[in-house]
């Protein structure tokens, strides 16, 4: 059935206001992120102090601290607002970014990389598209946000190799910085301003909150799930330009050898595509509107914990051991393959009514938390 023409817009104009402003800024703030991966192994070797183990631990340093505070910062939004956490969050990763332009060695790389990471928004952002759309529409303008995510990631794989010939590390990071400030703007010129909400989470429930969504059987599943994507995904893209550039593997391989790593990679990718998607998709499926922010920073904690693993393990065993890369990937993939075996599909049960999810926390009106099972007041 087509809407006639006096039929409103699906988005209200501060809607899409909003919703074109924040994707603009998880685009460049992603873009960043994903424009130094296929590249950055291969180029931080020139690097003074240089070996493989401190390359790879600063490829993977920004994901402990992007992990660890994402729940943090995503709290502390609502006390002072999403807004000002966001500023914060960019500046800081402008900081790091400018940090790691200046510096010609490996350790001041990774402390930059460290300081990158600290700049943890994207709990804040999601959370500040939740505060300005409706509910009947959040689900589109999450998408939205997802979508610039996606394309961000596409176009940095494919520009980083050709911009990383023309300017250099340093100038990927200089872009890097300029892009980011390019993202406070619009931050500041492009979003509405939203108030702070008056339903705080007072410090014992959000302890209590984050306890209970660790205890989840299904959402442990699907935060091994997450581990296991970063922990790959570093190792591949810390691998892959070292193996390109170099035309062997750190053991002594044959150079054929390459063309079935190659083969072992797009494998990995096919795998790796449906699940990036599916598994947060899942965190907002299994838990409450009230825990939905505290699950998604739990399930981005492991998964930044995998990126930083998978990078510290591939800078380690490269050079020797390259197959014990191979074997710690496998034992992962089958520890997966054995959770999910008896892992509940929501789709044919109502998100609302699993066991486990009525046993989540809600946030009543003191900002204390409540059960929400039926008949449950004591």
């Amino acid at each position: 059935m087509k809407a006639g023409k006096g039929s409103p817009s699906l988005f209200t104009s501060v809607e899409k206001k909003c919703i074109v402003g924040l994707s603009s800024i998880l685009f460049f703030r992603m873009y960043g992120l994903f424009l130094v991966l296929p590249v950055f192994s291969a180029l931080a070797m020139g690097l003074d102090q240089a070996t493989p183990l401190l390359v790879g631990l600063a490829f993977g340093a920004y994901g402990v601290t992007q992990g660890i505070l994402q729940v943090p910062f995503g709290m502390l939004s609502d006390r002072i607002g999403r807004k000002p956490v966001i500023m914060g969050g960019l500046l800081i990763f402008v900081l790091g970014s400018v940090m790691a332009a200046v510096t010609d060695s490996v350790y001041w790389m990774i402390a930059a990389r460290f300081l990158q990471g600290a700049g943890a928004v994207s709990s804040a952002i999601f959370a500040l598209i939740a505060d300005l759309t409706r509910p009947e529409v959040r689900t589109r303008a999450n998408a939205f946000l997802g979508g610039s995510i996606g394309i961000s990631f596409g176009i940095a794989i494919l520009s980083a190799p050709f911009l990383s010939q023309a300017f250099g590390l340093d100038g990927l990071f200089w872009l890097i910085s300029a892009i980011t400030m390019l993202s406070m703007g619009i931050l500041l010129k492009g979003v509405p301003e939203v108030e702070p909400s008056s339903k705080l989470v007072e410090p014992e429930s959000a302890a209590r909150m984050l306890l209970t969504v660790l205890k989840l059987k299904s959402l442990r599943a699907i935060n091994l799930g997450g581990l296991i994507c970063g922990t790959g995904l570093s190792m591949v893209f810390f691998l892959v330009p070292l193996m390109m550039f170099q035309h062997l593997f750190g053991i002594g391989w044959q150079k054929d050898s390459l063309h079935w790593f190659l083969a072992g990679v797009f494998l990995f990718f096919m795998g790796f595509n449906v699940f990036e998607p599916i598994l947060p998709s899942l965190v907002s499926r299994l838990t409450t509107p009230e825990t939905k922010g505290t699950a998604t920073g739990v399930y981005n904690l492991f998964q930044f914990g995998g990126h930083f693993m998978g990078a510290l393990l591939a800078g380690l065993f490269y050079e020797q051991h390259f197959e014990w890369l191979v074997g710690v990937l496998l034992v992962l993939e089958m520890l997966f393959f054995y959770v999910t075996l008896n892992f509940q599909n929501p789709g044919k049960t109502s998100p609302s009514k699993t066991d486990e999810n009525t046993a989540l926390p809600s946030i009543n009106e003191k900002g204390t938390l409540s059960d929400l099972k039926a008949g449950s007041t004591q």
